[in-house]
């Protein structure tokens, strides 16, 4: 396939045929021409390929075409096979055309070539057909870039008759080639024989670089205004509009419209523009939208009246875009100062709107309760001063006036001709100092001294005096009046002149415990106590009832005081407890009590000691506090400690022994001794017991007597000469714990040696060597421990016999 493109590529500029005329195309769109090449079959078995055999060679004499799916190029079908009937028919009858001996196979492309095509054109495909059999005649489809196009053909009947087929393909977006292919679909082997000529494949595409109409924007204007439509013109381009009675020209390229909308809503224009470029006939059409808004009011008001200025218009316009007061402002609610007429002009779009309104003041009185009061007494009357208005006070009267008893802040809001004012004012009551003077006052010689200590004051003292202080020379009532910042008050106190000291002692009293030191608190030249004490104080020894004596300037008095004591429980600890285990209960000695302490955290009536050391508690019971300690130490068990608890002794010894024996209160053997020593002779089981308040520990003691006398004998005379019979000198020692033999020749040479009471066997040999000693004398030495600790020793002389 790809050689035949490329032999299709090098002549198409050399044979381009096109087969009748295609017809006319649409406005603004262009015929193709003939775009397949040899579809006349001119230049033989060139610009296409097919899946058929072109060149077949049946061999045995037979025709080229004898076998199915062949074709050959030629004027003649019988010259390619002798039961084939036709001639070709383009350009000219007899001329060349495909004659095919169809497959019988289905599905095999017959023919096929790739022409270049425009996205969006239509083409027509056009083939010639003729039967060159009439047996079963062929089924042809039509196929492009792979998609069936068109229904299947079936070729003609009848013989020597040439019959059209054609088909429509619109050229998909993107598409800039299309492979033409006529496709095989019979599949029998017997007929299915005819041939192709006057293959034709033209079409119509979109004229390029065509004039665009422009309309314009469309745009949103105000009742009345005038706008443009349309756009510069363009030379060679005719211009017609739809008919409008708002345009001022149906011909021109940029004619304007005057737009009235008296209604209430928005009214849409719609403008239509054909242009022709040229006078091709390719006409380009466009509109543009026109909204043309309705005008609209301000809802503002035409008078606006205030109590005071500064002033804010209210106003707002929902679609307003901008607002311009005549004063310059620029909010939807201005803030004015001063009375007049003001303008605003309020934008909403491409539309404006104005307005004007006139801002006057309201005569009317602002509330002015003046300044804070001071007053020496009440009532208190306040007033706003105004009348024809209502009135609302703090206090929630609406009079014009009230009256007020009590000092603080006061205010009212008070509304005249529609306008609010409010005020307040604070109101204080400023009476005089109290002059203190007591309710009595008693003294035993006078002059008796009175003073009201208030300040800037002016005084009147019913004795005629007019100073802060004066003296009272007899018994009776006092008056006093004096004045202070405007207001006047009274006092008075009565005075007792009488030879007694009066004195005020603290009352009685309960402590929790004796002695205490009583202070009487009475200032006085001297003091006398029923105790005895010359002081202000005293020390109280137990309860009871003590009496003070006390003078000052001449005048005496006498005052009793009763001191109970309060009955409480005090804590009880003793000074150790002993703890075998722990936790340990250790009782505070108070049962109930408002609170208890101890030092360990707890604060019960009972704690538990968790370890050795000091523990103390404070108790506070019926108010009265008391504290106390113990210490608290683990006693531990009894122990008993031995080294051996076996002995072997002999008979008629004694054996003594000491257990180490620890932390116990009482000792005791099986045997009766109650000391940890003691001393054993009889053999059997002896028991020490030691015992505290924590437990008790025991030991057992065993104890064997045996005969402990010893035996002791060395023969004189031994025959080593290895008959079996006394080959061996030996020691026979009983019941020693240690031995030594020493064996001596006669000039003092030792000969042997053994520290082995099991080893004491000689056989003669000298210092262990190989060599034996003849028949001779030997002195020995023997030396030994018997088990009871006796030293044993034995010379003499042993004769070897061989």
């Amino acid at each position: 396939m790809t050689s035949s493109l490329i032999r299709l590529t090098l002549l198409l500029t050399t044979s381009l045929i096109a087969f009748g005329s295609f017809g006319q195309c649409p406005a603004c769109e262009t015929a193709t021409g003939e775009l397949i090449f040899n579809g006349d079959f001119t230049e033989g078995d060139v610009g296409f390929t097919s899946d058929y055999n072109g060149n077949p060679n049946p061999g045995g004499g037979l025709p080229p075409l004898w076998n199915p799916g062949t074709y050959q190029i030629g004027p003649s079908a019988s010259s390619f096979h002798w039961d084939f009937t036709g001639q070709g028919l383009f350009p000219t009858p007899g001329s060349n055309f495909m004659v095919i001996n169809g497959h019988n196979i289905t599905n095999q492309n017959i023919w096929c070539q790739m022409v270049p095509v425009t996205p969006g054109g239509v083409y027509t495909f056009t083939m010639h057909v003729q039967s060159v059999v009439t047996d079963n005649p062929g089924i042809l489809q039509v196929r492009i870039n792979g998609t069936d196009v068109g229904p299947q053909y079936t070729a003609p009947t009848t013989l020597n008759f040439w019959d059209q087929h054609s088909v429509t393909w619109t050229a998909p977006p993107g598409v800039a080639q299309a492979l033409i292919c006529i496709v095989g679909m019979n599949g029998v082997n017997h007929g299915n024989d005819f041939g192709l000529d006057g293959l034709s494949f033209q079409g119509c595409i979109p004229l390029e670089n065509t004039f665009e109409a422009n309309a314009g924007e469309s745009a949103t204007i105000c009742s009345g205004d005038t706008y443009t439509l349309g756009e510069e013109p363009v030379s060679n381009v005719s211009y017609t509009w739809e008919a409008h009675p708002a345009l001022s020209s149906t011909q021109i390229a940029n004619p304007t419209v005057t737009l009235i909308n008296e209604g209430n809503n928005p009214i849409t224009h719609t403008f239509y523009l054909a242009a022709d470029s040229g006078g091709t006939g390719c006409i380009s059409t466009d509109s543009v939208v026109v909204i043309v808004v309705p005008p609209f009011e301000l809802d503002l008001p035409a008078n606006f009246e205030t109590c005071a200025f500064p002033f804010q218009i209210e106003f707002e316009h929902p679609n307003a875009e901008s607002y311009l007061w005549s004063n310059g402002s620029e909010d939807a609610s201005p803030m004015i100062n001063q009375p007049g007429a003001y303008t605003v002009t309020v934008a909403a779009g491409l539309c404006e709107a104005t307005a004007t309104t006139q801002v006057s003041l309201v005569d009317f009185e602002p509330v002015d309760l003046g300044p804070d009061l001071n007053v020496c007494e009440w009532p208190v009357l306040l007033e706003t001063g105004i009348a024809n208005a209502t009135y609302q006070w703090s206090t929630g009267e609406n009079t014009a006036s009230i009256e007020v008893n009590a000092p603080g802040s006061y205010s009212v809001t008070v509304v005249q001709n529609g306008c609010e004012s409010s005020d307040q004012l604070v109101v204080n009551l400023i009476a005089p100092e109290p002059a203190n003077l007591p309710d009595s006052l008693e003294a035993c010689l006078p002059p008796v001294n009175i003073s009201a200590n208030v300040t800037n004051a002016t005084y009147s003292w019913s004795t005629g005096h007019q100073t802060p202080t004066i003296d009272v020379e007899e018994t009776g009532w006092v008056f006093l009046t004096y004045e202070q910042n405007g207001c006047v008050a009274m006092d008075s106190t009565y005075v007792l002149i009488e030879n007694t000291f009066t004195f005020n002692m603290i009352p009685d009293t309960a402590v929790c415990s004796f002695p205490i030191t009583f202070e009487s608190n009475v200032e006085a030249e001297t003091y006398l106590w029923s105790t005895g004490s010359t002081q202000s104080f005293t020390e109280i020894p137990s309860p009871g009832a003590y009496q003070l004596t006390a003078s000052t300037e001449g005048c005496e008095g006498t005052r009793t005081v009763v001191i109970n004591q309060i009955s409480y429980q005090s804590a009880q600890l003793p000074d150790s407890v002993m703890a075998c285990t722990f936790p340990l209960e250790i009782p505070s000695g108070v049962s109930q009590a408002q609170s208890f302490n101890w030092s360990n955290g707890q604060q019960g009536a009972v704690a538990n000691a968790e370890d050795e050391g000091v523990l103390s508690v404070e108790v506070m019971h019926n108010g009265c506090p008391s504290s106390a300690s113990t210490y608290v130490w683990l006693q531990p068990e009894p122990t008993i400690a031995l080294s051996e608890t076996f002995y072997e002794i002999c008979d008629g010894e004694r054996l003594q022994i000491s257990p180490w024996v620890q932390e116990a209160d009482e000792i005791s053997w099986s045997h009766g001794p109650e000391t940890a020593s003691t001393t054993l002779r009889e053999p059997g089981l002896y028991t020490i017991t030691a015992e505290n308040m924590c437990g008790t520990a025991e030991l057992d003691i065993w104890l064997e007597t045996e005969d402990c006398s010893h035996t002791l004998f060395i023969p004189n005379a031994f025959t080593p000469n290895e008959d079996g019979i006394n080959d061996l000198f030996e020691v026979h020692a009983g019941n020693f714990a240690e031995t030594e033999l020493w064996i001596f020749s006669r000039n003092g040479q030792m000969v042997f040696y053994s520290a082995d009471m099991k080893g004491n066997k000689w056989n003669g040999s000298i210092g262990g060597s190989n060599y034996y000693s003849s028949s001779e004398t030997f002195v020995y030495k023997f030396k030994g421990r018997t088990i009871q600790g006796k030293v044993v020793e034995q010379n003499g002389t042993i004769s070897v016999i061989r």
